[in-house]
């Protein structure tokens, strides 16, 4: 199945960061270089991946159980070990 593509998994963890890149790069390459060709949306396109990877490589979104929380069955220990 196509979901369960190392590829495509790894697109979605750094989608969200993906997006917020691509754009003030397209509007900073056109507002440089005018209209754009193809090797530069390629080359964009690469920044863009480039860009989004670090704040995601080797993290993810832990979620909270907040109705757990609030019965206090939660424990929300903030001192870790990094």
């Amino acid at each position: 199945m196509l979901s369960e593509s190392r590829l495509v998994q790894g697109l979605g963890d750094i989608s969200y960061s993906l997006y917020l890149w691509h754009m003030p790069l397209l509007i900073i390459a056109l507002s440089l270089f005018g209209p754009l060709d193809n090797l530069t949306l390629a080359g964009l396109i690469a920044i863009a991946l480039g860009l989004s990877w670090p704040p995601t490589a080797g993290s993810k979104i832990r979620s909270v159980d907040l109705a757990g929380y609030a019965r206090g069955s939660v424990n929300l220990d903030l001192d870790t070990n990094f």
